[in-house]
């Protein structure tokens, strides 16, 4: 649901005034409210809330505010592409939205079907754009995507100690936020502190071709 209303917003015409992270957040609410939200078993609300903050912020990353809309790669018989047009025609590109990444997966999607037989197709390279969502636990993503700490004077926002290794924490003085909790943190801010902090890689960076 998350990579459909991804790939909306990063279709959506420039006309609209809406923010495409917006559209994104929209269409992951649609897409829930059209399966259903109402169960006794699981807060699935709170769960495509969670979601719909998550396709907003990956949206506002791969796509500027003043980008034109990728287009739809040309139809062929039996089969349905996985990819998309960059804006300029010249390259295609997959989303891929992963709980982890390596060297392996990366030389299995180069080198899978939907690359391989793609590419060789349209002849035209392949653009993969990469987002490490994190595993779920609870109905929410563990990433920096979705979540961070906020210093308890200063209220900075944060999600890594950039002197000590990454996998340390912080201690329990700085508050553990969920984006959908934080409406006052806007997008740009949300993804500037990431940039600080080294865990949002740089759009040119984060495209890798086959």
């Amino acid at each position: 649901m998350v990579t459909e209303a991804v790939k909306q917003a990063l279709i959506a015409p420039n006309a609209s005034e809406t923010a495409f992270g917006e559209v994104a957040g929209d269409a992951m609410m649609q897409l829930g409210e059209d399966r259903g939200m109402d169960t006794e078993i699981h807060n699935v609300y709170d769960m495509v809330c969670h979601h719909a903050c998550l396709a907003d912020i990956l949206v506002s990353a791969i796509r500027k505010p003043d980008a034109k809309p990728w287009g739809p790669c040309p139809k062929l018989d039996g089969w349905t592409s996985d990819c998309f047009l960059s804006p300029d025609g010249n390259y295609l590109r997959r989303i891929l939205l992963v709980t982890h990444w390596t060297d392996e997966r990366e030389y299995s999607e180069s080198r899978g079907w939907f690359c391989l037989g793609e590419t060789a197709h349209y002849n035209l390279p392949m653009q993969l754009v990469v987002a490490v969502i994190g595993q779920q636990r609870n109905g929410k993503r563990l990433s920096p995507w979705c979540s961070g700490f906020t210093h308890p004077k200063n209220h900075q926002l944060r999600f890594r100690k950039k002197s000590r290794s990454t996998s340390e924490t912080f201690n329990d003085k700085w508050e553990k936020i969920y984006r959908e909790d934080h409406a006052e943190i806007s997008r740009e801010t949300w993804l500037q502190a990431m940039l600080t902090d080294d865990v949002l890689i740089s759009p040119a960076a984060s495209i890798t071709r086959a």
